[in-house]
């Protein structure tokens, strides 16, 4: 975060699962003493959004409450938004975040194998259209991309094989002689 933000004090919004806020005990606590023992300022309270695909696809209303919030916040151009959480959240995160004040920079933090595989390096947000899945897109490259792998003891059963059958894809995608065997 330091290399991001430069010189100065860092400045981050934080936007987070509901489903990685309920299921990792003590996760406010633990951020608040790494943003205190590094001196990084929280400008606001954190948002959290509810996980799934549902988020993205509620007429721009998460997008919305997202870019509402950073504006409240009183973000600067050279402020972080921190997005944690599975695919959808990074997806709504970084697509308000990319229009607020002419784009702010995302460090953008998955939870979920799928997220930790795809959609946190993608370089594109997407969001749903009234019945047609990511049909709302708008470049939006991570500032960085940081894992902890711990956040996948939180992960739901179904969830968990959802990333796995991404792995499996992108394997097949990625490697034709792979799929030979």
């Amino acid at each position: 975060l330091k290399a991001l933000a430069g010189e100065g004090e860092i400045r981050v919004a934080l936007v987070a699962d509901a489903n990685v806020v309920q299921r990792t005990e003590g996760l406010g606590s633990k951020i608040g003493r790494y943003f205190q023992t590094h001196g990084i300022r929280l400008l606001a309270s954190p948002v959290v959004l509810a996980g799934g695909e549902k988020t993205k696809a509620d007429g721009f209303q998460s997008v919305i409450k997202v870019a509402n919030a950073l504006l409240d916040a009183g973000v600067g151009v050279r402020d972080l938004v921190l997005a944690v959480g599975g695919g959808t959240v990074l997806d709504v995160a970084s697509y308000a975040a990319t229009q607020v004040r002419g784009g702010l920079r995302v460090v953008r933090i998955p939870t979920t194998l799928a997220a930790m595989l795809d959609a946190a390096f993608a370089e594109v947000a997407l969001v749903d259209g009234q019945e047609v899945k990511d049909a709302f897109r708008l470049p939006a490259k991570p500032a960085a991309v940081a894992i902890d792998p711990t956040f996948l003891k939180t992960v739901l059963d179904g969830v968990w094989r959802g990333g796995f059958a991404e792995a499996v894809r992108l394997a097949a995608v990625s490697d034709s002689a792979l799929m030979k065997r």
